[in-house]
């Protein structure tokens, strides 16, 4: 039985109406808003260690700027057991692989309630030494917008 997530309840919709009616944020961008806090939750009950990068860092943790977030910019530290080399001056062909490697094994691996796909979006890949990669979540949003 799936747990008792507010993405779950039949009135959810609703609720981001309401939402939307009391703040003056659009729905859709409140719904968006909700699927990264609760990316960031699912991550959290998988053991992934993370923080957050740039703006959504500013925004959630720290609450120097408010905002809604179009993507979430997050570092995942890789598990020991990959054995990945996150320096970034560490060019090196084999690290290069290894964090590619990663990347590619994240995206099969993330597994989160309300998420219905998991997909590499090599369009935010550092192509050059894959200091950073790109990993998309999906949803099924009440609101077009429906990725993360």
């Amino acid at each position: 039985m799936p747990a008792d997530y507010l993405h779950n309840h039949k009135q959810f919709a609703d609720l981001l109406r309401i939402i939307e009616d009391e703040t003056g944020i659009q729905a859709g961008l409140v719904e968006k808003d909700y699927w990264i806090m609760h990316s960031l939750y699912g991550l959290q009950e998988q053991g992934y260690e993370f923080e957050l990068k740039g703006g959504t860092s500013l925004s959630k943790g720290f609450k120097i700027i408010e905002r809604f977030s179009e993507d979430i910019d997050v570092h995942i530290k890789p598990p020991p057991e990959l054995k990945v080399n996150e320096n970034p001056n560490n060019t090196k062909p084999n690290t290069i692989i290894a964090r590619k490697s990663f990347y590619d094994w994240l995206s099969d691996s993330i597994h989160i309630e309300g998420i219905i796909s998991v997909e590499r979006d090599t369009l935010f890949d550092d192509k050059n030494y894959y200091r950073s990669g790109g990993i998309r979540l999906h949803y099924n949003g009440a609101y077009l917008l429906n990725r993360l």
